[in-house]
Order: structure tokens, then sequence, then C-alpha cells
């Protein structure tokens, strides 16, 4: 059985009311109808308004569906005049799934490496990286003694990188209650290197750990002039 243009309408109106009022389960309710192919137009801004609301619910395969629905409906309206929005709708939708598998993955990831016997991963410079993001992962969990093993074995070791060693001490920082000492040995250490990346993770660090960062040489000349 078609459904009626004016019930298409009403459900897209109630629909459209219910998500200015982010009431997005509600607008998905309203939008549970069958296809009018007859009115392809508004068949796309119906799964539109379902790729949104699913999208803010959180349902992102739902919401890559609908939308993808809607760019389908959209061709095959005379002129295509929604398609250019639906399309962008579509790739941010698309980006955010991604997006979110992406860190699904790397959840999974940092899980494995986390319950990864100390001793499987490689000593010195070739094993910092892993060390300290295991450290991280631990310390998310409550784990703050193995954390800060950890930390420090990659800051004490003078082989291993600049960078790691660094990334290392922001990590104690979150340890304990040492976090002004070891953000400004970080910034000291990033300041003498004169790597505006690791000066910005050690700003990032500081504030949310809530310490001042201190001005280092402010007059010193790099270039040996002046």
């Amino acid at each position: 059985m078609s459904i009626s243009a004016t019930g298409l309408d009403e459900a897209l109106l109630n629909a459209w009311q219910a998500m200015k009022s982010q009431r997005w389960a509600t607008a998905l309710d309203a939008l549970n109808l069958p296809p009018e192919p007859e009115r392809p137009g508004a068949m796309a801004r119906l799964h539109a308004f379902r790729a949104q609301a699913s999208f803010e619910l959180g349902k992102l395969e739902e919401a890559e569906k609908a939308a993808a629905a809607a760019v389908t409906w959209a061709k095959k309206e005379p002129g295509q005049a929604g398609l250019a929005p639906l399309r962008a709708l579509q790739a941010r939708i698309l980006t955010s799934h991604a997006a979110h598998k992406a860190a699904a993955i790397e959840r999974q990831a940092d899980d494995a490496l986390a319950d990864e016997p100390d001793s499987t991963i490689p000593a010195g410079p070739d094993g910092a990286a892993m060390r300290v993001r295991k450290a991280n992962v631990l310390l998310d969990r409550g784990d703050r003694v193995a954390a800060e093993t950890l930390s420090l074995a990659v800051w004490s070791d003078p082989a291993v990188p600049l960078r790691e060693r660094i990334l290392a001490a922001l990590t104690l920082a979150r340890c304990g209650d040492a976090a002004e000492a070891w953000i400004t040995r970080a910034h000291a250490a990033a300041d003498a290197a004169d790597d505006q990346n690791l000066l910005a993770a050690v700003a990032r660090a500081a504030r949310m750990t809530g310490v001042t960062l201190q001005l280092i040489h402010p007059f010193a000349n790099r270039d040996g002039a002046g």
C-alpha cells in the first residue's frame, strides 16, 4: 500500500520538529515509512533525516546506510537539486564511521599490548615507543606502579630517542604528585632540542595537569648572534 503525500509530508515535519529539539529517537520513529517512488525528493529528505538522527544516536552503520539511500533517491529527482548537501552529509558520516572503526582497532591493539609481558617488548630504543604506549594504557587502567616502572626505564635510558624520553616524562607526570617536576624536565629537554612538536606536546600536558610552564632563557639567541 502506497503512503499518501500528506502522510509523508506529515512524517517529515514531525521528524524535523523532533530533530530541532534533539529528540533523535522520536525522529527515527516518525521516519519508519515505506518507500514512495513517485516522490524521490521527499524520500531523499526522509533518508537524510534518518541518517542525521542515527548519527546523533551513535548508530553509525545505520547512518551510513541511510545517507547512501538519501544520495540514491536524490539522483532520481529531476535536476538533482539536493544532491550536493547530501553528498556532504554522507562524507561526514563515512569519515566519522571510519575514525570510529580505527579507534576501536587501536583500543584492541592497546589492550593486547597492555597484556603483553614486558619481556616480549624489545629492550632499548627499539621498544621504547611500545613501552611508553603500554605505560599509558596501564595508567588508564589504574595500574600506576607498572606505568611508572615502564616510563622510568625509558626516561633513564640515554640511548632512547629524545621523543620517546619526553613522552615517558609526560606519562610520569600523570602518575603521581610529581607532575610539575616531570613537566619541567620534559620542557627543558624539548626546548634544548628546539623541537616545536615536542614543545607543543609538553604545553598540552602542562595544561591538562595544571602546571604553569616557565619561560626558558627568553633572551637567548639560538643562532649565536647578539
